[in-house]
């Protein structure tokens, strides 16, 4: 009798400019969360439908709140994990999906990272 097939661990996608991001996605890749690493937020209808969470390091990135809202309206199951030094200025995200919008104070450490997007996929029954 065959296995049963393993279910395809939930992609992550990192948004920065940060010349630490692969050592973000290297991090989470190695903590069994898939990650791409992107310089900007993705427009709705770019971002792949295998992505689960989206981290984003919004304090390199002064243009993307116009873009995280888009994704946030478009996709409000999608964990949105924002690593900010001004959580205040991201709080219209939150509000719109309080259940699917985390704020971590930056700087966060990559198990931070790992433990919110495992209880998201846990909250949404997939597993990492």
């Amino acid at each position: 009798m065959p296995a049963a097939p393993r279910p395809t661990a939930p992609t992550v996608l990192v948004v920065t400019r940060s010349s630490q991001a692969s050592e973000v996605g290297r991090y989470l890749d190695e903590a069994g969360l898939p990650a791409q690493v992107a310089a900007s937020v993705p427009a709705p209808s770019r971002l792949a439908p295998g992505v689960t969470a989206v981290v984003v390091f919004p304090d390199d990135l002064p243009l993307a709140m116009a873009a995280m809202l888009k994704l946030r309206r478009a996709r409000k199951a999608l964990l949105l994990l924002l690593v900010t030094s001004h959580p205040g200025r991201y709080q219209p995200l939150t509000a719109l999906a309080p259940d699917t919008t985390t704020l971590l104070p930056a700087p966060a450490f990559g198990w931070h990272l790992v433990d919110e997007i495992r209880r998201h996929h846990g909250a949404i029954g997939r597993s990492p």
